[in-house]
């Protein structure tokens, strides 16, 4: 068990207050005063609190309530998986055999990845997926990634993880697999095949290396976000790169940027806000859906603002006993869980309180 947000856990004497809670003397009752009792010698009441089942159950359920939010908010991850094999479906079956057994990976559990969910990893970049995913496995686990020649792309940089990272890259076959790297792409326009062709455009000026995938709401995948409204964007609008048709001048949104001579020869303003960079054009200009030439060039300044990648080589990436662990290892299915069983807690908490006092 890992926890993802550990100061979180700071917190534990909370789970105290349950107890304090229940040890409180309550009077019941109200206390009638005897006429023949004045005359005694005042003493104080020598109470005993008799615990039954139903006090202890409430005090276990509570007690379990807390530490089940603690542990929500701790960001705790169970580590279960043990040595994997990362495999691109387009290798051929007899090399990846072979390279198993050269690596000691036979046993090892197996998982396919591309870019697509039609795997069981569905991702375009693995290395950043196990990097952000690490907590899952086990301190000893090993990872084995087998991937075609291009067929993946690394960052410059090479993924910090704890684990045991070893590449494997196929040679090359007599089909030729072509690199590609998704780009997730959210459009609001009333214009949205116009903004299908000019993605298909960059597509082929990529030469295959990318595919963009057009969609009209937000996600975590976002990259793109175009809002092609004149009505002001909303402030749930964002992603590491929006574009935005804007009614009059540039809104001043985010921090000046350093000049980009491409954008100011289409009539683009460059800014900077939390996410990324804000790129807005002025509506008496408009973006080059139409013009080739103008296209072009926006393609080559995006191209010079996405992050330069290098096919990936196969290697032994070491490993970092301290590297951080990311919150994406969270995933909403454990988070949805732990919502329910403290539903379900909650509900049986309150139901057993209401039989305590009846």
């Amino acid at each position: 068990m890992l926890s993802l947000s550990p100061l979180w856990w700071l917190l534990l004497p909370l789970v105290g207050l349950p107890i304090w809670w229940h040890r409180q003397r309550r009077q019941t009752q109200q206390m009638q005063t005897l006429a023949t009792t004045k005359f005694l010698p005042a003493a104080p009441p020598q109470l005993l609190r008799v615990w039954r089942w139903r006090d202890l159950l409430l005090l276990l359920l509570r007690c379990v309530m807390l530490l089940t939010m603690l542990a929500m908010l701790a960001g705790v991850v169970a580590s279960w998986r043990g040595d994997t094999v990362l495999i691109s479906p387009e290798l051929d079956p007899q090399w990846v055999q072979q390279t198993l057994q050269e690596t000691g990976f036979t046993k090892a559990k197996q998982m396919t990845f591309c870019a697509a969910n039609t795997c069981d990893v569905d991702t375009d970049n693995v290395l950043f997926w196990l990097e952000q995913q690490q907590a899952q496995w086990h301190q000893d686990a090993r990872w084995l990634v087998l991937a075609p020649t291009g067929y993946v792309r690394m960052n410059g940089q090479k993924p910090d993880v704890r684990h045991t990272l070893t590449v494997r890259v196929a040679p090359p076959s007599a089909k030729p697999v072509m690199p590609r790297s998704t780009i997730h792409v959210a459009v609001n326009s009333a214009r949205m095949e116009q903004w299908r062709r000019l993605f298909s455009a960059f597509e082929e000026a990529g030469v295959g290396a990318y595919t963009f995938a057009l969609n009209d709401k937000l996600d975590a995948r976002t990259a793109i976000a175009v809002w092609d409204q004149i009505s002001p964007m909303t402030s749930d609008w964002s992603a590491p790169l929006i574009w935005q048709t804007i009614a009059t001048k540039p809104a001043q949104t985010g921090t000046n940027a350093p000049a980009n001579s491409s954008l100011q020869a289409l009539h683009i303003g460059l800014r900077l806000h939390k996410d990324g960079q804000l790129w807005t054009v002025d509506q008496s200009h408009d973006w080059p859906l139409q013009n080739v030439q103008d296209a072009k060039k926006l393609y080559e300044a995006w191209r010079s603002r996405y992050v330069a990648t290098t096919p990936l080589q196969s290697q032994e990436v070491k490993t970092n006993p301290t590297a951080p662990l990311s919150l994406k290892a969270l995933d909403a299915v454990s988070s949805t869980y732990c919502l329910y069983v403290l539903l379900i807690l909650f509900l049986l908490e309150r139901s057993l309180a209401h039989v305590r006092r009846s």
